[in-house]
């Protein structure tokens, strides 16, 4: 089989400064004279990468609805949506396009329409180059079954009395998340899959106490970890996703204020940052953000 060359772009999401956030492979399909690669050329190259999500750009189905589609592999499957391969790919979307510079015009916000496996979704360009996502709906929610929360607990090494409440926050992904009762819990817990958890994917929450908040705008008020076991990864290091499906839980219950930030991947040496924020003019819509940067900018062969 022949092979083409695409433009590619490695970067890292949820953070201002590069290999301290999450990173996304992006693959760039928009020229029109090269092939578009097959959905097992796509299945592969992810797996060849080996990071938790690897995405391509594609044009949009309609270009009248929609600036881009895209499309998401883990190293196992395809999913129709996460969180931190929107992001990252609308960076490379901006900057491949030359559209970066149009987001700080006249000190304006840009809105950008993805297209992926949820549907359409929508996206703001910030004039500091933050991007935000609009939190899909979410298509599945409710307290966990409790011998799933069993195994997340046992997997992770802490008590079940550790856990203050549950909740599934499906948006694409198939995750559920436990709130657990501080940071410190969050931090101790170990990520290693068993075999009872390898079809699981979960996260936890845990809030710092107030007095480690010096500035109550600029500082976490959760730290967040995830453990998408059931994709073959044992800790993602900063989860879109599942931040906009808790950001909906925990603020639709008033367990978490209408603006805050969370902190992922601590425990794992990073220091990813996630704004959220629900929208001054609709309530039932949340905004999910932060900064993406460029590390890696080159040609692949498919």
């Amino acid at each position: 089989m022949s092979t083409a060359s695409y433009p590619f772009y490695q970067v890292d999401v949820f953070t201002d400064k590069g290999y301290l956030g999450n990173p996304l492979a992006v693959v760039v399909v928009l020229d029109p004279t090269l092939p578009v690669p097959t959905e097992k050329q796509m299945a592969q190259f992810a797996n060849w990468t080996n990071l938790s999500e690897t995405t391509f750009l594609l044009p949009p189905t309609d270009p009248s609805k929609a600036d881009y589609k895209v499309r998401i592999f883990t190293p196992a499957s395809e999913l129709p949506f996460a969180g931190h391969p929107t992001l990252g790919t609308c960076r490379v979307f901006l900057d491949h396009t030359a559209g970066a510079s149009a987001s700080s015009k006249n000190n304006e916000s840009r809105k950008v329409v993805q297209e992926c496996g949820v549907g359409l979704v929508e996206l703001q360009v910030s004039p500091d180059s933050s991007i935000a996502f609009a939190a899909p709906p979410l298509s599945k929610t409710g307290a966990v079954e409790e011998d799933k929360v069993e195994i997340a607990c046992q997997t992770m090494g802490i008590a079940r009395s550790e856990v203050l409440d549950t909740q599934w926050i499906v948006n694409g992904p198939e995750w559920f998340a436990l709130l657990v009762k501080d940071t410190e819990t969050v931090l101790r817990a170990k990520r290693n899959p068993t075999t009872e958890s390898k079809n699981l994917k979960w996260g936890i929450i845990g809030a710092y106490p107030q007095d480690q908040r010096k500035d109550l705008t600029k500082d976490p008020l959760f730290e967040v970890r995830t453990f998408p076991h059931g994709v073959g990864v044992d800790e993602d290091p900063v989860t879109g996703s599942f931040n906009a499906g808790m950001a909906q839980w925990l603020i639709g219950t008033g367990k978490a204020p209408t603006s805050y930030i969370a902190s992922q991947g601590t425990a794992m040496g990073r220091r990813g940052k996630i704004v959220v924020k629900r929208d001054d003019n609709d309530s039932e819509k949340v905004w999910i953000g932060g900064h993406s940067v460029v590390c890696i900018k080159g040609v692949v062969q498919i």
